[in-house]
């Protein structure tokens, strides 16, 4: 993900954890969490204070749930926005919402409130289910959420033509080259 003032790209590297990376000059990437599970897919809210992402959960093991952290100082609060498990975690262009899947496809919205540094989420609300690409196995999002609120997925085949695939080699370089 980009930071909303597209200074800082933030990444899930191969040593399971959160990490930022300034666009705006030569740096190296910074340790955003660090825990003894994985942290992926983070998301900053559209006001650059909140950091959403999924993680594996200490107290239930190989179970992915959602969290919060303040942002950019992640050390400062951690809310746990699921339990019964959650990924790909994406903000409302409001910033009063916050949308997640369910492992079984389901997309919910849950409100929330931020003041100062504490952030409280409200009850959440099954938005749809339905018959939608989720990738079982992949590591990133498999939907957006547009300004007007509409919801950016991919539909499954209905028909018995198989899907087409578009591949992209050598995509870590090319991201080197652009991040440079």
């Amino acid at each position: 993900a980009i930071t909303p003032d597209g200074s800082t790209l933030i990444f899930h590297s191969f040593t399971k954890n959160l990490q930022a990376l300034r666009l705006d000059a030569p740096a190296k990437p910074r340790v955003l969490v660090e825990t003894p599970v994985e942290e992926r897919n983070g998301e900053v809210s559209p006001d650059g204070r909140w950091l959403a992402y999924e993680g594996e959960s200490t107290a239930r093991p190989g179970q992915l749930d959602i969290y919060v952290r303040p942002y950019p100082h992640v050390d400062r609060g951690l809310w746990e926005v699921t339990s019964t498990g959650g990924m790909f975690p994406v903000w409302a262009h409001s910033g009063r919402e916050l949308f997640y899947m369910m492992l079984d496809g389901t997309i919910v919205a849950v409100p929330v409130r931020a003041s100062g540094i504490a952030w409280k989420a409200g009850t959440p609300t099954k938005l749809f289910r339905g018959h939608y690409s989720v990738r079982d196995g992949t590591l990133g999002r498999v939907y957006d959420v547009a300004r007007d609120g509409r919801f950016l997925m991919l539909k499954e085949p209905t028909g018995p033509e198989p899907p087409h695939f578009v591949i992209v080699q050598n995509w870590v370089a090319e991201l080197a080259r652009q991040v440079r």
